[in-house]
């Protein structure tokens, strides 16, 4: 096995009103004054003329008294203005396994998707087939024929609609039609709550596909147990940059439901899988379901932190007649600190 190459990447006017200065009423009280001196009777003037002045004027026994309201402000509130920021570019991205073929059983391998995870974007990365070194060494092949268009994924609940182009049904003998819509479903149904899967080509809905009627109306992960490995592991992927503790997690069918690992330094001299030299962490967990029975695993391997390198995950069986390795599942990684 090469060493790992680690190719991963990484990756927030309102106007006031406008009026002239409402004048003074100079001389409006010697008016009064004089009507008063001539007639000796109290008169009310009230003299208001033009559009934004008034003036009240109250009259008694001995003064008329005129009120002039304030002028109003001529000063003008400064004006904004708003230019919309354009929109950035979507640079978040997000992880998804995507489920290729390697010896005539489904493998799961990692992507980053740009933006959210979803079942749809997760099925355009499955359309574009294996990528990379690493996936190319380890023998990874899609039966996914070349040119197949996604149209849509659309989810009710637990099931999810898969809209191909008609591509998909192109070619191949029964374990290739048997192998694309597993890739299919498997990919799919990692997402809750979806379990199951239905299909349409190029809009039409289909309950077979293929020369030999392959069922593909409500299909779920068990109906393609002949395709799946007894040990299948979904977390970590091939090629995956990981630190410690490693989490792991897949679906099994085991006796007694046994999953054992062995966490091997892939620097060490003459490293292999199965030998003693080089072994960081070794150890067994049980499965939710074996004998006859698919059930899932999940744990964890703890190991330095401060370690660094190519390292290789092998998940496996231990024969009961022979006590030899069955099963297995090698994962290259590459731990980072």
């Amino acid at each position: 096995m090469t060493s790992v190459d680690d190719r991963l990447r990484r990756a927030a006017t309102s106007l006031g009103q406008d009026g002239e200065p409402i004048p003074p009423f100079k001389g409006l009280r010697q008016r009064a004054r004089r009507r008063r001196m001539m007639t000796g009777a109290a008169v009310v003037v009230v003299a208001v003329a033009g559009t934004f002045a008034v003036a009240a004027t109250t009259r008694s026994d001995h003064r008329v008294n005129v009120q002039q309201p304030p002028p109003a402000s001529t000063t003008l509130p400064s004006a904004t203005t708003t230019t919309a920021a354009p929109k950035p570019p979507v640079t978040d991205r997000s992880a998804v396994s995507v489920y290729l073929a390697t010896n005539e059983h489904v493998v799961a391998a990692g992507r980053a998707v740009d933006g959210a995870a979803t079942p749809e974007a997760a099925v355009r990365a499955l359309l574009a087939g294996p990528v990379g070194v690493v996936e190319e060494d380890l023998g990874f092949t899609s039966a996914i024929p070349a040119g197949t268009v996604l149209h849509s994924v659309s989810v009710d609940g637990p099931v999810a609609t898969v809209d191909l182009s008609e591509q998909f049904e192109s070619g191949g003998g029964s374990l290739s039609m048997q192998m694309r819509v597993a890739q299919v479903v498997f990919t799919v149904t990692q997402f809750a709550p979806i379990d199951h899967v239905r299909f349409r080509l190029d809009g039409t809905p289909v309950s077979t596909i293929g020369g030999e009627g392959l069922m593909v109306d409500n299909v779920g992960r068990a109906d393609f147990a002949d395709v799946t490995p007894l040990i299948l592991v979904e977390s970590p992927t091939p090629g995956q940059t990981v630190g410690a503790p490693l989490h792991v997690r897949g679906m099994s069918n085991t006796f007694e439901a046994t999953v054992n690992y062995t966490l091997t330094d892939s620097n060490s001299p003459n490293v292999c899988s199965a030998c003693a030299e080089g072994v960081i962490a070794e150890g067994f967990t049980t499965a939710t379901a074996g004998s006859g029975t698919w059930g899932t695993f999940e744990f964890d391997i703890a190991f330095d932190a401060e370690r660094a390198g190519p390292v290789l995950l092998s998940v496996y069986e231990i024969s009961a007649r022979d006590g030899m390795r069955i099963n297995e599942t090698t994962i290259p990684l590459e731990v980072q600190p």
